[in-house]
């Protein structure tokens, strides 16, 4: 994986524009680009959690309005006595 992205956090240049656009913010409040990479894919890792467990929730759901669907579609209307055909 390229890292050119997180070490640009420790280059004084970057270090110095955003001490420049937050006045607030001293050097130490500036985390380390280690650091920052760990938190970023800490945070991707619960936000992937989240959409398998979105996404866990809606496939028996959508499963069965396929199935309804398709039996629906596929047995004519007078055959429709409770069979499903796949």
């Amino acid at each position: 994986m390229d890292e050119q992205a997180f070490q640009l956090v420790d280059k004084q240049p970057f270090r110095c524009l955003l001490t420049y656009l937050r006045p607030g913010i001293s050097e130490k409040d500036i985390p380390h680009c280690n650091k920052l990479r760990a938190e970023i894919f800490l945070r991707a890792k619960e936000v992937e959690n989240r959409l398998k467990d979105v996404f866990k929730v809606r496939e028996a759901p959508l499963l069965y309005a396929v199935i309804e669907i398709m039996y629906l579609w596929i047995v004519p209307e007078p055959s429709r006595q409770g069979f499903l055909y796949i």
